[in-house]
């Protein structure tokens, strides 16, 4: 449930944020612009980080109408149930004086420090790996970086060279890139599953929590740091519009196939085979001569052996089977095909994929502002392909706790305000449209803007821009209420019948 009803909120901000970007393109195309000379570019990015904290803000207040209207963990005074799995020892409640199984808070933390330590060793070796990747791509030069230069991979992106990035092969180490980072998130992910049952958690929230941050820090810093390189470090902007859509557009291919052509396969398969076998084993009975009958005729009359009888008269048997278009699988749920056999559903990848969507989109805007319109458009198919899942593939779930989606809301409200810093210094430092406001401020000329620019000043300027947008953006989040005035209304109508009711029990029960 909150799954869809965030799809659909992100594709609504997508909308209003594709008609921006393409206006914003349409004024490229008009006079001849580009996102490094296009005036509008700051605003664009300015408008991208106001429109995220919006967006992550009304998202809260979705949560909170879906948690009264399907009445998910409303007035919840109970202590959360166990794990399964969490195991301890047995001790009287300091609480209720009852039986309860506790593990040691220490024991935990050591746990966690062992666990945290093994994710930063796998992580930096992951960005070890990310140096490498780096360098096949030629991005590194003794010129530049000699500390970050590994002369092994570096040779193979010369001109020239095997991954000459104007050769036949210049896009093979950005496919390797992208094949390098899906094998390293999966092998973190099962470490960070193992890891987290071995903290060995109360809770399911407890666990989903660690789980969770895990994941996201590996996965960020997996996606981004190369990012961050060339936007902070080399201030390189076409390097970084080239780099992000190519990034951008292998992880939604990758998306995409897995997400939508492969699920669609594996039921389409399993269907095909199903009737494949249904077919060898009527083919079986017909051999084995058990469920065939047929009657031997000759052009002279009945054969001697047998008499000239009229067959027995049969009644035609019914067809209790559903109907099956020609050359197509068996679609429709039957009775065989209940949740126990399906697979369990978890929507964890999928909300950690739409997290790490929301940080292309917003983190750097003005580098690629067509990001919303394709994020949008490959959405939409998405959804369609989660809805078949949902349908064929996994186990119907049932929401009974909004716990979950308050994690990546707060990682979705991290994303919406390093948005802020990185739009902005995106425009200041990087594309050099503050450079060039300055230097034609100072000057009066237009010649002279992109050299005489002041540094000194381009930073006071950058300091205090990004100083300014992150309290207004902080303000304008904490002037909006995360609990609709209805909700809360709603939720003290509902704690007070609570109330009445126990009292009027209460009552009764002593009047007896």
């Amino acid at each position: 449930m909150h799954y869809f009803a965030y799809m659909n909120h992100f594709h609504r901000w997508l909308g209003v944020s594709s008609v921006v970007s393409l206006a914003l393109l349409a004024s490229n195309y008009a006079f001849g612009w580009s996102n490094e000379t296009n005036p509008l570019v700051p605003f664009f990015s300015i408008f991208t980080m106001f429109s995220a904290v919006l967006f992550v803000k009304f998202w809260e207040r979705k949560v909170e109408y879906l948690g009264v209207e399907f009445n998910l963990n409303i007035d919840e005074t109970s202590r959360a149930p166990y794990r399964r799995g969490f195991y301890g020892e047995t001790r009287a409640s300091p609480i209720t004086g009852e039986k309860e199984i506790y593990y040691p808070g220490w024991k935990r933390a050591l746990k966690q420090v062992a666990s945290w330590t093994a994710s930063i060793i796998f992580l930096l070796f992951g960005l070890f790996v990310q140096l490498c990747s780096i360098n096949l791509q030629g991005y590194m030069n003794t010129m530049a970086q000699p500390a970050l230069e590994i002369d092994f991979f570096d040779d193979f992106s010369d001109e020239g060279a095997l991954f000459d990035a104007n050769g036949p092969y210049g896009m093979v180490p950005v496919v390797l890139h992208v094949v390098v980072v899906l094998i390293l998130n999966v092998t973190y992910k099962v470490m960070a599953e193992t890891l987290t049952e071995w903290e060995n958690y109360r809770t399911v929230a407890e666990a989903n929590a660690s789980l969770t941050q895990k994941r996201v820090g590996f996965e960020f810093v997996n996606n981004f740091c190369f990012l961050f390189y060339i936007a902070f470090y080399r201030f390189d902007l076409p390097m970084l519009t080239a780099e992000l859509q190519s990034l951008f557009w292998m992880d939604q291919s990758r998306r995409l196939a897995m997400e939508s052509v492969v699920p669609y396969l594996q039921v389409y398969s399993s269907a095909a085979m199903a009737k494949i076998w249904k077919q060898i084993k009527k083919l079986t009975k017909f051999i084995a001569g058990k469920t065939v009958s047929f009657k031997l005729t000759a052009s002279s009359g009945p054969h001697p052996k047998h008499t000239a009888r009229d067959p027995k008269p049969t009644s035609p048997k019914k067809n209790t089977k559903p109907l099956e278009s020609a050359g197509s699988p068996q679609l429709i749920p039957t009775t065989t095909n209940c949740d126990s056999q399906l697979i369990e559903a978890d929507n964890f990848d999928d909300y950690l994929e739409m997290t790490m969507q929301f940080g292309y989109v917003t983190l750097f805007a003005s580098a690629f502002p067509l990001a919303s319109v394709f994020a949008l458009f490959c959405g939409l198919i998405e959804v369609r392909s989660d809805l078949f899942k949902k349908c064929f593939i996994q186990r119907r779930t049932i929401d009974r706790s909004s716990q979950h989606i308050h994690l990546w809301t707060g990682v979705l409200k991290t994303f919406a305000f390093m948005s802020v810093v990185t739009n902005t210094l995106l425009f200041t430092f990087t594309s050099g449209h503050t450079r060039k406001i300055i230097a034609w401020w100072q000057s009066d000329a237009m010649l002279d803007a992109e050299t005489y620019a002041d540094e000194k000043l381009t930073v006071t300027v950058a300091f205090i821009a990004e100083h300014t947008f992150l309290l207004l953006v902080y303000f304008l989040y904490w002037r909006i209420r995360s609990v609709p005035k209805k909700v809360e209304e709603e939720k003290m109508r509902r704690r007070y019948n609570r109330v009445k009711a126990k009292v009027q029990q209460l009552n009764q029960s002593r009047a007896k």
